[in-house]
């Protein structure tokens, strides 16, 4: 994304180059910074305060990050010092009864994305079939 998108690019500095705050899990730009960290290192997840927090695929995390525990805790509590804080937790739900982000979103106040409609303007709940 970072080489095909030009206003990225002038952002991030080439991977090429010796400088270091271009790496595979790390991205630094002006105002901030990208840190790619495995659900299954406690290390990584321990390592920095997190003010915005994506958790992706997270039916295929494992049970416990190394012995620390659950991983989504363990990176949770990394955001902690922050007031305006913003969790994202990504997946499409996969065993009954055993699905993480089904679990997360009956626990959270189950809005729906909406979208307006190309005919009428009213929005409502995008799906498949539309």
């Amino acid at each position: 994304m970072v080489r095909d998108t030009p206003c990225l690019r002038e952002k991030v500095s080439d991977v090429k180059t010796a400088r270091t705050t271009n790496t595979l899990d790390y991205k630094a730009f002006p105002g901030g910074h990208l840190t790619i960290a495995a659900a299954g290192s406690p290390g990584n997840l321990a390592a920095l305060p997190i003010r915005f927090l994506l958790c992706d695929e997270i039916d295929k995390y494992p049970a416990s990050s190394g012995t620390e525990g659950d991983p989504i805790s363990l990176a949770f509590k990394r955001t902690a010092t922050f007031w305006n804080r913003k969790v994202v937790l990504c997946c499409s739900p996969t065993i009954d009864g055993e699905s993480r982000i089904a679990k997360a979103f009956g626990t959270s106040d189950q809005r729906e994305f909406t979208v307006p409609c190309h005919a009428c303007g009213s929005f409502q709940v995008l799906k498949w079939a539309q």
